[in-house]
């Protein structure tokens, strides 16, 4: 008697499936909405610190978080100020790494290599696009204490993290 062979059908049911959606769906998305940020030539330029302690370089980042849909952008630019030291440290500078991120293994990102044990970005604005996509994946529809409590759990290595945000987003109002 001959074995019948069943072809697997793609269904929406099929996890494979939703997770190559899910990635085809992301990345054009973060290309259509980034694609002007990320690709300019004259956007690979290092910044200067003269640069970074623009408004227009901090307004710059706010937009950008905002754009991208951050959720809590208020959290997510006391986040990028207090792991750059703002944007000072040795970290952001080698690395163009202002969240402190390390190299992502289980998801997507930005990130194209490690110095330091922490990942290192072609400019800030794909520092800026990997935080959202561990977000989306880490942390999406929390309220804010629930995002803090997430930070302070999974984020900070500094048991005075969540204070510390606090107080950065107290002087920023």
């Amino acid at each position: 008697m001959k074995k019948q062979t069943t072809k697997k059908k793609w269904s929406l049911k099929s996890p494979s499936l939703r997770v190559w959606l899910i990635i085809w769906a992301a990345t054009a998305i973060l290309g259509y909405l980034c694609g002007e940020w990320l690709f300019l030539p004259e956007q690979h330029e290092r910044l200067t610190s003269e640069r970074l302690d623009s408004l227009e370089f901090r307004d710059e980042l706010k937009t950008m978080i905002f754009e991208l849909r951050i959720e809590h952008p208020e959290i997510v630019y006391a986040q990028a100020v207090l792991e750059s030291a703002g944007f000072t440290s040795a970290i952001w500078k080698e690395n163009n790494n202002m969240f402190g991120m390390k190299p992502a293994w289980n998801r997507i990102t930005t990130c194209i290599g490690a110095n330091r044990s922490y990942a290192v970005y072609l400019n800030w604005r794909y520092s800026v696009l990997d935080y959202a996509l561990w977000q989306s994946m880490n942390a999406r529809g929390l309220d804010e204490d629930e995002y803090f409590g997430r930070l302070g759990a999974v984020y900070a290595e500094d048991p005075k993290y969540v204070m510390k945000l606090k107080e950065i987003i107290r002087k920023n109002k």
